[in-house]
């Protein structure tokens, strides 16, 4: 990784449950082409295709990191795997791969 990238890292030296800070969450949720509405809480609706889909998520005003109790949330929400939300997130997933993976399973989109 180059300087400023910005990886999960483990939580209280335990490999399997990481972290990613709320705004690399963001990015990646704008990048992959969802809406904001900011609320009480900041949401983001999928947009596919100029429709939003009922594909969504919240991310908090006050919370600056996600550990993995939150992200288990995060990709229930985003219908993605665990291991899958941590490529949506570090972005190897493009936004065609997550409507393509959306679309292959049972008719989400």
């Amino acid at each position: 990784a180059e300087a400023g990238d910005i990886e999960a890292g483990p939580i209280r030296g335990n490999p399997e449950m990481s972290a990613y800070p709320s705004r690399q969450i963001i990015g990646a949720l704008e990048k992959k082409g969802s809406t904001r509405d900011d609320t009480h809480h900041r949401m983001f609706w999928l947009v596919v295709e100029g429709r939003r889909r009922g594909i969504r998520t919240y991310v908090s005003h006050s919370i600056r990191e996600y550990g993995d109790n939150l992200l288990a949330g995060v990709a229930r929400e985003l219908k993605l795997r665990r291991a899958e939300l941590a490529a949506f997130i570090q972005c190897p997933m493009s936004a065609d791969d997550y409507v393509k993976l959306l679309r292959g399973r049972s008719g989400l989109l």
